[in-house]
């Protein structure tokens, strides 16, 4: 701990990313209602490796309800 963010000396830094075309439309069709969802015909259809790491990445995994 920095003896100086009790006299008040502190800094913050704010990082943001850029938001690829790709990533934006990836997240239109595998989210609904703040739930991520991946529709079956989606899967066998443009599913390679790159999406797929990227979908597991962000908080996905491959859960089956029931």
């Amino acid at each position: 701990m920095d003896s100086r963010v009790k006299q008040g000396f502190t800094e913050c830094y704010y990082v943001q990313s850029r938001t690829a075309d790709l990533i934006s439309y990836l997240e239109s069709i595998w989210y609904k209602d703040r739930k991520k969802v991946l529709p079956m015909g989606f899967i066998d259809k443009y599913l390679d490796e790159k999406a797929l790491s990227w979908w597991y990445q962000d908080d996905g995994h491959p859960k089956k309800d029931g």
